[in-house]
């Protein structure tokens, strides 16, 4: 008998060692249902084969035959949820940011493990595992959410019967940190921009006015901009040159200043009606390292702190906030899916608790006379009370 393949009642095991792609020594063990010894000869074979060519990474390994659902490795399931659930409703930026994240920790983990083996307390480990390796809480979670959605999925096609992420927590959070310019930063910037870059000041322009996303200013057409009503329909967003919805999903609408509306009417002239805002180039399209050079240019011309083009949708709104605009509305104009993810400015709308808190003692008066506290006149009786 090889010894790899052993029989124990109707199930065979089969097992081998081999080497991951760090260079470490793997153990391979699984159990199948009722096969003929040839059968599972043939299988270890083949298994043996792909573990050498994807080393500790196995996600690509075909499903095996399974005494039950439950029975199937975690990754060959990995690539079932990929194949079948991410690539079909994921955006192709989410897709890349799974399968990353599987490739790179779920799948070196769980490895081979029959779904139905993982429990609540492997999931607890797994977390454990990832904080002692330095990953942020922020990754984590991230880690968190994908292995819960995959569970989820195997629920749903009746793999498990239960997903194990019950009970398990996220990481807490501190509130994340961001940098922004202020109105006369950006004033600095926009004016250094016109001139030593003029071909990017309406783009940079739009980022400061619109709180726009990159991927939502490089996918905007012309079309989308109604100069009249001065409103910007913000609907579409571009990634690694693939056009889709928007983070969200949903479209919003975004009010133009009149600095703004001059200077894309100015920047429209001469332009395709129907064609891109935003050009790299003659015809090409804004891509994610157009901006850099120019940006980090302006910015030292200007003396400015340096920031990341993110911060300048950090910057559109800390303005509103910090001019007393409410959150819900900044919340609307930046396409927020929940008023928390604008909680965080929150902090430089410091007049809304001093109101609040103003408000509450505005019926109330102390009076100083040669430095003493003069008592309030006796409050009147309510008859029933005290």
């Amino acid at each position: 008998m090889s010894t790899g393949v052993s029989k124990r009642g109707q199930s065979w095991t089969i097992r081998f060692r081999y080497k991951g792609n760090d260079g470490e020594p793997m153990y391979f063990r699984r159990t199948i249902g009722r096969v003929t010894k040839n059968e599972a000869e043939r299988l270890r074979l083949k298994w043996m084969r792909e573990a050498e060519r994807l080393g500790c990474v196995p996600e690509f390994e075909p499903p095996a035959p399974a005494a039950s659902p439950g029975d199937v490795p975690f990754s060959a399931f990995a690539k079932r949820f990929v194949d079948d659930h991410a690539r079909v409703f994921n955006k192709p930026s989410t897709v890349t940011a799974k399968v990353a994240m599987i490739k790179n920790h779920l799948a070196p983990y769980f490895q081979h493990r029959p779904m139905n083996s993982i429990r609540r307390r492997d999931v607890e480990e797994f977390v454990a595992a990832k904080v002692q390796e330095g990953l942020s809480p922020k990754s984590v979670n991230n880690l968190w959410g994908t292995l819960s959605r995959l569970l989820r999925a195997a629920v749903e096609w009746e793999v498990i019967d239960r997903s194990p992420m019950l009970g398990v927590r996220k990481l807490k959070l501190s509130d994340p940190s961001f940098d922004f310019y202020d109105e006369d930063e950006t004033r600095r910037f926009l004016d250094e921009c016109l001139r030593s870059e003029p071909k990017w000041h309406p783009f940079f322009a739009a980022a400061f006015m619109t709180g726009a996303r990159l991927g939502e200013l490089a996918a905007l057409r012309w079309g989308d901009i109604d100069l009249e009503r001065g409103i910007v329909l913000i609907r579409r967003a571009i990634w690694r040159g693939c056009e889709g919805s928007t983070k969200s999903g949903r479209n919003r609408y975004v009010p133009i200043n009149a600095f703004l509306a001059d200077v894309l009417a100015r920047h429209r002239r001469g332009k395709d009606p129907n064609g891109r805002v935003f050009l790299s180039g003659i015809d090409d399209t804004l891509t994610c390292n157009s901006h850099r050079k120019p940006f980090a240019r302006v910015i030292k011309r200007a003396d400015l702190k340096r920031i990341r083009f993110h911060d300048l949708r950090h910057s559109f709104a800390s303005q509103l906030v910090m001019r007393g605009t409410p959150l819900r509305v900044v919340q609307e104009l930046l396409g927020h899916a929940t008023v928390q993810m604008t909680e965080r400015y929150s902090h430089l709308y410091p007049t809304a608790t001093r109101d609040a808190v103003e408000a509450l003692g505005s019926g109330f008066r102390v009076a100083l006379e040669g430095g003493v506290v003069v008592p309030f006149p006796e409050a009147t009786r309510v008859p029933g009370r005290g």
